[in-house]
């Protein structure tokens, strides 16, 4: 029986994906707790991961948002 693999990114990933620093995404987990909504796994060596899924939908719900702003 095959599964599907579950992929994970780290903080300097998803601050690239966003185009920030990975430092404002940690400063955000600090903050609030998550990043818009999507909370981070702690790994063993106590960095954040973020599943892969969680974020590419962030990013598509956002640019939603963005397009249906322009189109107002």
């Amino acid at each position: 029986m095959s599964q599907d693999a579950i992929e994970y990114l780290d903080t300097h990933q998803v601050a690239q994906l966003f185009c920030v620093k990975p430092q404002s995404i940690n400063a955000r987990i600090c903050r609030t707790g998550s990043l818009w909504g999507v909370k981070p796994l702690k790994a063993p060596n106590r960095r954040n991961l973020f599943l892969s899924a969680e974020i590419h939908a962030l990013i598509t719900e956002r640019r939603m948002s963005d397009d249906s702003a322009k189109a107002e």
